[in-house]
């Protein structure tokens, strides 16, 4: 019968130290991957200079992804589950239905405005940009962002902060639109900061564009 002192002083199965490294090879490949797009954009970017920046060879690199675009799209995906991460901290937190919406609205601005000179990398890459969008669709339904806003703005009805007579889904579907604006190709609105955007957003959304008495 084996101890539970011999058991701790065997070495890790090799299949466990394998997966781990494989792991670590992988977070190393987004980030040089991550790095080169930037720098170069899609169309200079290229394999071979992505595994020498790991270390690796191009063959290694193709066992981990097929190709540029599998990249892009792991990305993509890596980059919406941190910034979901931080919708459901918000979320959670004890304030107004109002000020955890706006806090979203301005935590999305930065996120694209951090990562805008990738996104301008995305834009050069030539791939079909409605496979991109499906993709981002795709890992946003799966951590069910649209569900929770439906929620946070049933609270605010049931708190007594939103109108009721205006329909739940309506509300969603244009707040989310209004957390892509800095997604667009407009100058004017890019030159803005986060803040100042939101200032702008926040009054158009919840007060309205009537001038007040």
């Amino acid at each position: 019968m084996v101890t539970n002192s011999e058991l701790k002083k065997q070495p890790p199965k090799a299949s466990s130290l394998k997966e781990k490294q494989r792991e670590e090879r992988t977070a190393l490949i987004l980030q040089a991957a991550y790095d080169v797009l930037v720098e170069k954009g899609y169309y200079e970017a290229s394999m071979d200079e992505i595994a020498a920046r790991v270390g690796i060879s191009k063959g290694t690199l193709y066992l981990h992804f097929k190709s540029k675009e599998d990249l892009i799209f792991m990305l993509i995906e890596q980059e919406t589950g941190k910034f979901l991460s931080l919708i459901d901290q918000i979320m959670t937190a004890e304030s107004s239905v109002h000020d955890r919406l706006e806090h979203i609205l301005l935590e999305s601005y930065r996120s694209i405005q951090d990562g805008r000179q990738f996104l301008v990398a995305l834009r050069a890459i030539g791939l079909n940009q409605g496979a991109i969008r499906d993709r981002i669709e795709e890992q946003v339904s799966i951590i069910g962002l649209m569900e929770r806003l439906t929620r946070l703005f049933e609270e605010g009805k049931t708190r007594g902060e939103f109108d009721t007579a205006i329909p739940t889904t309506i509300m969603v579907s244009i707040f989310m639109r209004l957390m892509e604006l800095y997604s667009n190709e407009q100058p004017e609105m890019n030159d803005l900061s986060p803040e100042n955007l939101l200032k702008s957003v926040s009054q158009l959304f919840f007060h309205g564009l009537l001038k007040k008495s």
